[in-house]
């Protein structure tokens, strides 16, 4: 379901950047940096990942959960003096899965050990033709 009323909520509380990921994390957060004009570090060990899917695509998982889409989940930014605001909201449950940086529309996927993931795709691209 597409997270209206969450969105709604982020809106006035003071988040001023937000979309639903249904193309891909990847893609969909270098939407908003090359908009906003900044760039992302994306902790992968902090991304909310279904078991089922880490059980069936035990070596592929990882890359599905940041390249696949249709999660209608809420993908959004937020200043650091917000997150106690935006934590007692009642209908919002959300997961910090990293942090923007000053490096104009670079997005990186990060290990736990912090070295660069690179993914072979970056999500869904309405403009690109199949191969």
């Amino acid at each position: 379901m597409p997270r209206i009323k969450e969105g709604v909520s982020l809106n006035e509380n003071g988040v001023l950047t937000s979309m639903d990921i249904s193309d891909g994390l990847l893609v969909d957060l270098k939407k908003i940096c090359d908009e906003s004009k900044v760039g992302a570090n994306i902790q992968l060990h902090q991304v909310p990942v279904d078991r089922y899917l880490k059980e069936a695509w035990e070596e592929d998982w990882d890359e599905f959960a940041v390249t696949g889409g249709e999660d209608y989940e809420l993908l959004f930014t937020f200043k650091a003096n917000l997150i106690h605001r935006l934590n007692k909201l009642v209908d919002l449950e959300f997961t910090v899965i990293g942090e923007i940086t000053g490096e104009k529309g670079v997005v990186r996927i990060l290990d736990s050990d912090g070295s660069d993931i690179d993914y072979k795709s970056g999500g869904w691209d309405h403009f690109q033709h199949p191969r």
